[in-house]
Protein backbone atom coordinates (compact mmCIF):
# COMPACT_ATOMS: atom_id res chain seq x y z
CA UNK A 1 0.00 0.00 0.00
CA UNK A 2 1.49 3.78 -0.69
CA UNK A 3 1.91 5.53 1.76
CA UNK A 4 1.94 9.63 1.42
CA UNK A 5 5.00 11.89 1.98
CA UNK A 6 2.94 14.28 3.15
CA UNK A 7 3.32 13.76 7.29
CA UNK A 8 6.73 13.96 7.14
CA UNK A 9 6.29 17.13 5.39
CA UNK A 10 4.05 18.41 7.83
CA UNK A 11 6.62 17.59 10.39
CA UNK A 12 9.20 19.74 8.77
CA UNK A 13 6.57 22.75 8.88
CA UNK A 14 5.88 22.15 12.85
CA UNK A 15 9.27 22.08 13.01
CA UNK A 16 9.98 25.58 11.46
CA UNK A 17 6.66 27.47 13.21
CA UNK A 18 7.38 25.87 16.72
CA UNK A 19 9.91 25.37 19.29
CA UNK A 20 9.18 21.84 19.47
CA UNK A 21 11.61 19.50 17.57
CA UNK A 22 9.46 17.60 15.11
CA UNK A 23 10.44 14.26 13.56
CA UNK A 24 8.80 11.51 11.46
CA UNK A 25 9.96 7.93 12.29
CA UNK A 26 9.24 4.44 11.05
CA UNK A 27 10.15 0.90 12.40
CA UNK A 28 8.47 -2.02 13.87
CA UNK A 29 7.30 -2.24 17.49
CA UNK A 30 9.44 -3.68 19.78
CA UNK A 31 6.63 -3.41 22.49
CA UNK A 32 3.94 -1.62 24.29
CA UNK A 33 3.11 -0.45 27.51
CA UNK A 34 -0.95 0.26 27.54
CA UNK A 35 -0.39 1.64 31.31
CA UNK A 36 1.72 4.43 30.23
CA UNK A 37 -0.10 4.24 26.50
CA UNK A 38 3.48 4.09 25.01
CA UNK A 39 4.91 2.25 21.80
CA UNK A 40 8.58 1.20 22.00
CA UNK A 41 10.32 0.45 18.39
CA UNK A 42 12.83 -1.66 17.44
CA UNK A 43 15.61 1.09 17.67
CA UNK A 44 14.63 1.74 21.45
CA UNK A 45 13.06 5.06 20.59
CA UNK A 46 9.88 5.06 22.40
CA UNK A 47 6.84 7.19 21.98
CA UNK A 48 3.77 8.14 24.12
CA UNK A 49 0.08 8.94 23.12
CA UNK A 50 -2.73 10.66 24.73
CA UNK A 51 -5.24 8.57 25.16
CA UNK A 52 -9.07 9.49 24.74
CA UNK A 53 -12.63 7.86 25.51
CA UNK A 54 -12.79 7.72 21.56
CA UNK A 55 -9.62 7.40 20.25
CA UNK A 56 -6.52 5.42 20.85
CA UNK A 57 -3.53 5.16 18.58
CA UNK A 58 -2.09 2.21 19.98
CA UNK A 59 -5.75 -0.14 19.56
CA UNK A 60 -4.88 -3.13 17.27
CA UNK A 61 -1.35 -2.88 17.04
CA UNK A 62 0.81 -5.56 18.51
CA UNK A 63 4.99 -6.33 18.64
CA UNK A 64 6.47 -6.97 15.31
CA UNK A 65 4.08 -4.37 13.22
CA UNK A 66 5.34 -1.44 11.19
CA UNK A 67 4.28 1.77 11.81
CA UNK A 68 4.51 5.22 10.99
CA UNK A 69 4.92 7.71 13.41
CA UNK A 70 4.67 11.61 13.32
CA UNK A 71 5.82 13.15 17.17
CA UNK A 72 7.12 16.21 18.68
CA UNK A 73 9.62 16.28 21.24
CA UNK A 74 9.38 17.34 24.69
CA UNK A 75 12.30 18.15 26.59
CA UNK A 76 13.66 14.14 26.55
CA UNK A 77 10.14 12.54 25.76
CA UNK A 78 8.84 11.83 22.04
CA UNK A 79 5.30 12.58 21.88
CA UNK A 80 3.59 10.85 19.18
CA UNK A 81 0.88 12.91 17.41
CA UNK A 82 -0.28 10.35 14.78
CA UNK A 83 0.46 6.65 14.22
CA UNK A 84 -0.09 4.70 10.71
CA UNK A 85 0.62 0.79 10.22
CA UNK A 86 2.08 0.42 7.38
CA UNK A 87 2.28 -2.98 5.06
CA UNK A 88 4.96 -3.89 2.59
CA UNK A 89 8.22 -3.78 3.64
CA UNK A 90 11.13 -0.84 4.72
CA UNK A 91 14.74 -0.52 4.56
CA UNK A 92 17.16 0.84 7.29
CA UNK A 93 20.38 2.31 6.48
CA UNK A 94 22.98 5.45 6.06
CA UNK A 95 22.01 7.96 3.22
CA UNK A 96 25.10 7.67 0.73
CA UNK A 97 23.69 10.33 -1.82
CA UNK A 98 20.62 12.39 -2.49
CA UNK A 99 19.48 13.21 -5.83
CA UNK A 100 16.82 16.09 -5.37
CA UNK A 101 16.36 16.23 -9.42
CA UNK A 102 15.83 12.56 -9.95
CA UNK A 103 14.29 12.34 -6.74
CA UNK A 104 16.12 9.41 -5.42
CA UNK A 105 17.73 8.42 -2.12
CA UNK A 106 21.01 5.83 -2.34
CA UNK A 107 21.84 4.60 0.81
CA UNK A 108 24.91 2.77 1.83
CA UNK A 109 23.98 -1.08 0.71
CA UNK A 110 24.20 0.45 -2.87
CA UNK A 111 19.72 0.40 -2.90
CA UNK A 112 18.30 3.05 -4.53
CA UNK A 113 14.70 4.71 -3.73
CA UNK A 114 12.44 6.15 -6.25
CA UNK A 115 10.37 8.28 -4.81
CA UNK A 116 7.47 10.63 -6.69
CA UNK A 117 8.41 13.54 -8.15
CA UNK A 118 6.28 16.27 -6.28
CA UNK A 119 6.46 19.56 -3.80
CA UNK A 120 6.22 17.15 -0.39
CA UNK A 121 8.98 15.20 -2.17
CA UNK A 122 11.10 18.25 -2.51
CA UNK A 123 10.55 18.99 1.23
CA UNK A 124 11.27 15.58 2.35
CA UNK A 125 14.35 15.24 0.55
CA UNK A 126 15.56 18.81 1.89
CA UNK A 127 15.36 17.64 5.03
CA UNK A 128 17.99 15.07 5.12
CA UNK A 129 21.54 14.43 4.08
CA UNK A 130 23.81 12.18 3.25
CA UNK A 131 25.63 10.48 6.37
CA UNK A 132 21.77 10.31 7.75
CA UNK A 133 20.52 7.35 9.50
CA UNK A 134 16.98 6.63 7.83
CA UNK A 135 14.03 4.51 7.52
CA UNK A 136 12.19 4.09 4.01
CA UNK A 137 9.16 2.75 3.55
CA UNK A 138 8.63 0.89 -0.25
CA UNK A 139 7.14 -0.93 -2.44
CA UNK A 140 8.86 -2.93 -5.53
CA UNK A 141 6.86 -1.85 -9.11
CA UNK A 142 8.57 -3.24 -12.45
CA UNK A 143 12.02 -3.90 -10.66
CA UNK A 144 12.43 -0.50 -9.17
CA UNK A 145 12.21 0.48 -5.66
CA UNK A 146 9.33 2.87 -4.87
CA UNK A 147 9.59 5.29 -2.03
CA UNK A 148 6.52 5.46 -0.02
CA UNK A 149 7.86 7.31 2.71
CA UNK A 150 11.09 8.04 4.39
CA UNK A 151 12.32 8.98 8.54
CA UNK A 152 14.79 8.96 11.24
CA UNK A 153 15.77 6.24 13.26
CA UNK A 154 18.06 6.40 16.49
CA UNK A 155 20.37 4.06 17.84
CA UNK A 156 23.91 3.15 17.66
CA UNK A 157 26.86 2.15 15.22
CA UNK A 158 29.12 -0.75 15.63
CA UNK A 159 32.21 -1.89 12.79
CA UNK A 160 33.12 -5.52 13.14
CA UNK A 161 34.22 -8.69 11.45
CA UNK A 162 31.52 -11.27 11.42
CA UNK A 163 32.57 -14.51 13.07
CA UNK A 164 29.03 -16.16 12.47
CA UNK A 165 25.65 -15.83 11.15
CA UNK A 166 23.24 -18.04 13.01
CA UNK A 167 19.36 -17.34 12.06
CA UNK A 168 18.83 -14.13 12.34
CA UNK A 169 21.55 -13.78 14.60
CA UNK A 170 24.95 -11.72 13.86
CA UNK A 171 28.11 -12.64 16.45
CA UNK A 172 30.61 -10.15 15.44
CA UNK A 173 34.55 -11.54 16.33
CA UNK A 174 34.27 -9.40 19.77
CA UNK A 175 31.79 -11.74 21.04
CA UNK A 176 29.00 -9.26 20.51
CA UNK A 177 25.53 -10.49 19.09
CA UNK A 178 23.02 -8.93 17.21
CA UNK A 179 19.59 -10.38 16.64
CA UNK A 180 18.19 -8.91 13.51
CA UNK A 181 13.96 -8.23 12.98
CA UNK A 182 12.16 -11.58 10.64
CA UNK A 183 11.72 -8.98 7.55
CA UNK A 184 12.11 -9.82 4.14
CA UNK A 185 14.39 -6.95 3.34
CA UNK A 186 16.45 -7.82 6.03
CA UNK A 187 16.68 -11.30 5.71
CA UNK A 188 17.88 -10.72 2.06
CA UNK A 189 20.76 -8.48 3.40
CA UNK A 190 22.03 -10.95 5.88
CA UNK A 191 21.76 -13.91 3.00
CA UNK A 192 24.59 -11.84 1.26
CA UNK A 193 26.85 -11.66 4.31
CA UNK A 194 29.43 -14.39 5.59
CA UNK A 195 32.11 -15.32 8.38
CA UNK A 196 34.80 -12.81 7.63
CA UNK A 197 32.98 -9.87 6.05
CA UNK A 198 33.54 -7.00 7.76
CA UNK A 199 29.91 -4.87 8.26
CA UNK A 200 28.42 -1.82 10.10
CA UNK A 201 25.77 -2.25 12.32
CA UNK A 202 23.02 0.10 13.54
CA UNK A 203 21.84 -1.54 16.55
CA UNK A 204 19.57 -0.43 19.72
CA UNK A 205 19.88 -2.54 23.42
CA UNK A 206 16.37 -4.53 23.93
CA UNK A 207 16.58 -5.91 27.63
CA UNK A 208 19.27 -7.87 27.26
CA UNK A 209 19.73 -7.93 23.37
CA UNK A 210 21.53 -6.01 20.85
CA UNK A 211 18.34 -5.37 18.43
CA UNK A 212 20.20 -4.58 14.73
CA UNK A 213 18.19 -2.48 12.53
CA UNK A 214 20.43 -2.26 9.61
CA UNK A 215 23.64 -4.14 8.09
CA UNK A 216 25.99 -3.05 6.00
CA UNK A 217 29.32 -4.30 4.42
CA UNK A 218 32.59 -2.07 5.22
CA UNK A 219 34.92 -2.12 2.24
CA UNK A 220 38.79 -2.07 3.22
Amino acid sequence: MKKSLLPLTFAVIVAASSAAFAGHSIGQIQSIDHTANAVTLMDGTTYSFVRSDNDNPLNGLRPGNTVDILWLQNGNARVGKSLSPMSGDYATGTIQSLDPVAATVTLNDGRIFHFAQSSETNATLGAVRPGDVVSVAYHEASGTLRGDALGTVGGDHVTGTIASITGDTVTLKDGSSYVFSDRHSMRQSLATLKAGDRVDILWAPSGQLRMGNAISPVNG
